[in-house]
């Protein structure tokens, strides 16, 4: 209760600011609008992180609401990849959508497959360095819809071997729950399955099988 108290308060505060931020955006000063774009940026980011949190501790419980609608795959891997273009963490780096991504129709929790999809393209830029490009794309096999995300660095066997642990993480302290979400939201609540392969011929691809019908 605590938790959902916190979440509920904290959202609105940062929701509140960011439609204040959004309300002045019409202030026809070039440098006033510039900084309020910047501010707004940041603070949609605050939202989703908030968003993204909060989530992640719905679902550890069990408690999280499942809402299916129908969605295009094509148009999600392109959303992801243009809010992504815009976060500090892409900075020096591409991200690139794959051109024969497949637009299949797939009825699923178009929220948590976002957030999925998020965390894989965040997960690979930060193994970017600079001047890298990350790849996401989708392909369409035995009523699943495959989304992918590749970046050209490989990890190391004991890594590999961790990935998906709670809290592990090569960042550092406070970090580590990006991919273990991708499993347990995937695999918990969207019905498939995540996996991943890394060399030094592929690099990282990480991977979500998601059931069409839902």
């Amino acid at each position: 209760m605590m938790e959902r108290v916190f979440f509920h308060d904290i959202m609105n505060t940062a929701g509140g600011a960011r439609n204040l931020v959004e309300l002045l955006l019409g202030d026809d000063d070039d440098d006033v609008r510039e900084s309020l774009e910047l501010l707004s940026l940041s603070l949609n980011g605050l939202v989703g992180e908030i968003a993204s949190q909060r989530d992640l501790v719905l679902a550890e419980n069990g408690d999280y609401p499942i809402s299916k609608t129908a969605i295009l795959s094509r148009s999600v891997v392109e959303d992801v990849a243009r809010e992504l273009r815009r976060h500090p963490v892409s900075a020096e780096r591409e991200i690139a959508v794959s051109r024969d991504s497949c637009d299949r129709v797939l009825k699923t929790d178009l929220s948590l497959l976002h957030r999925v999809l998020v965390n894989m393209v965040k997960n690979g830029l930060e193994a970017t360095p600079p001047g890298g490009t990350v790849r996401i794309g989708c392909s369409s096999a035995n009523k699943y819809v495959v989304f992918e995300v590749r970046n050209d660095q490989a990890m190391d066997q004991a890594t590999q071997c961790q990935i998906f642990k709670r809290f592990y993480s090569t960042k550092g302290r406070g970090r580590g729950v990006g991919t273990y979400s991708i499993k347990l939201l995937t695999e918990n609540y969207l019905g498939g399955r995540a996996d991943f392969t890394s060399n030094a011929q592929v690099g990282t691809l990480f991977r979500v099988f998601i059931p069409e019908s839902g």
